[in-house]
């Protein structure tokens, strides 16, 4: 199996990423696997679990990695998917 089939096996998330970026698939294409994120996979969990306000969900940190689990001291903040800047640091 070839690393970009590898990839496209996998989730929407990685998938409209690899047909943009290493494939010459059609900008429509494109834009309905970019979509699938929001329902499917990996994007439609971490939407699932954000807080309110649509910032990264508080209660992922009481879960047991504390606010100096995985970003050693520093809050991670998740943004948009896609387009937009995908994190900011406090």
């Amino acid at each position: 199996m070839e690393v970009i089939d590898w990839l496209l096996d996998g989730d929407p998330a990685i998938r409209w990423q690899v047909l943009r970026d290493l494939t010459e698939a059609p900008p429509d294409q494109v834009a309905a696997e970019r979509a699938r994120v929001e329902t499917e996979g990996w994007g439609a969990r971490l939407l699932a679990v954000r807080d309110p306000d649509g910032q990264g969900s508080s209660h992922l940190l009481k879960g047991g990695l504390g606010e100096s689990g995985c970003c050693g001291g520093r809050r991670c903040r998740l943004g948009g998917i896609g387009g937009q800047r995908a994190s900011s640091w406090e």
